[in-house]
């Protein structure tokens, strides 16, 4: 029993060890990841794509130096950064006429890569984005009114302060040589526009469709509301749906980007519960369990000396048996079968078959006697069984009878 329940003491502690936190995972942070169902994922999103008729299927491969990137792109805030050369062929690939579906990541130390090669930022207003409303774009059609949201993206001016850019790489006030520096500003058509200090933006969006060569990128600044926490209620969600619906060519496949998420390939059940076990701490603290528990259970199991040998069994003496047998029988009125049991000795003892019914006994009886049984017996015997119900008194008197005149010379 006390080792019932320090198994089960084990198996909770194990389980609030790996049960995920406010819907996160022990790695951290919001992963909006197309695999997660979690608050902080885009599994939602996905699934919607796919129920609208567009088929959507996930990235598992570098940006760069991999196969070729075929249809749309879904990146969104990917926990990765993208390494320069997988950025300069992301913006490649749009010049050519491709649809990147894009939201940055804001990370300290680290400004958000794509938009700082297009020359935009991300501002994080101190009071929250104000005034939002939605441009004239067929995208923005009957969408209801806009949520609040936190972040925007900017075109950069040189009063930017660094308390209104949410990027590393400005944290000190730009010099006019760090502005000059900057790429061009690309062309930026706000869809959820936002009002901002006129000294410090030019465009501020909180969603945002910008202009590249042949393609387009249609950037959020924040991307949460696509996530499956808020997808059900936020427009910018159907915003998105919108752009991936229109920007898809028939027969494409829209790919969601999970290789900036730490997916490298599906791989196999095995290969999962041994990543989890061996690389997370939750994983290892499981382990650790596991083997205590295997040693309480080795311990409670194993013998403390040879097993001692069973009791011996009590054997009934016959009378015992014999009265069983007797009570059994009573019960069972089955007078009939008593007889032809008390007859069977007798028949062995003459050499001759045990009778299986009454007639045979009675043919038996009759045979006894021609060969110079004792009369009187056999007179019993069938008395006994000729009475309803059968006398077994008067035919066991008579087999006694039987057996006390064959013993005399």
């Amino acid at each position: 029993m006390a080792c019932t329940v320090a198994v089960l003491g084990l198996t909770a502690l194990a389980v609030l060890v790996a049960r995920p936190q406010a819907g996160q995972v022990a790695l951290g942070g919001d992963v909006r990841s197309s695999f997660r169902t979690t608050p902080d994922g885009v599994a939602a999103l996905y699934a919607a794509v796919s129920a609208l008729g567009v088929p959507a299927a996930p990235r598992m491969t570098p940006l760069a130096d991999a196969d070729s990137i075929r249809g749309p792109l879904v990146l969104l805030e990917p926990t990765e950064r993208p390494s320069p050369r997988e950025v300069h062929a992301l913006l490649d690939w749009v010049r050519r006429g491709g649809t990147l579906l894009y939201a940055p990541r804001i990370e300290a130390g680290n400004a958000p890569a794509v938009l700082d090669s297009l020359g935009l930022v991300v501002l994080q207003p101190a009071s929250g984005a104000r005034n939002l409303r939605w441009t004239s774009h067929h995208f923005t059609v009957d969408l209801p009114q806009p949520r609040p949201v936190r972040r925007l993206v900017a075109t950069p001016t040189e009063t930017d302060t660094p308390s209104q850019v949410d990027t590393p790489s400005q944290v000190d006030a730009p010099s006019r040589a760090d502005t000059a520096r900057r790429p061009p500003p690309a062309l930026m058509r706000p869809l959820l526009s936002a009002d901002a200090p006129a000294d410090s933006l030019t465009t501020g969006a909180a969603a945002a469709e910008i202009a590249l060569g042949r393609g387009r990128i249609v950037a959020f600044a924040d991307a949460g509301p696509l996530s499956n926490e808020h997808a059900g209620q936020d427009p910018l969600a159907v915003l998105a749906l919108r752009a991936v619906l229109a920007f898809t060519p028939p027969g494409d496949t829209v790919f969601f980007d999970e290789f900036h998420h730490g997916v490298r390939g599906l791989g196999s059940p095995a290969e999962a519960a041994t990543a989890f076990v061996l690389g997370t701490g939750g994983g290892r603290a499981l382990l650790h369990l596991g083997i205590v528990v295997l040693l309480a259970l080795s311990a409670a199991g194993a013998r403390m000396g040879a097993p001692s040998d069973p009791p011996p069994e009590e054997r009934r003496s016959p009378l015992e048996h014999v009265s069983a047998l007797a009570r059994l029988y009573h019960a069972a009125d089955a007078r009939d079968t008593a007889a032809l049991l008390l007859l069977a000795r007798t028949a062995r003892a003459a050499g001759r078959a045990p009778p299986k019914s009454l007639a045979e006994a009675h043919a038996m009886i009759e045979a006894l006697r021609a060969r110079g049984g004792s009369e009187r017996a056999c007179r019993l015997v069938r008395q006994g069984l000729q009475a309803q119900p059968r006398d077994l008194k008067v035919i066991a008197a008579g087999i006694d009878e039987y057996r006390q005149r064959g013993r005399r010379p």
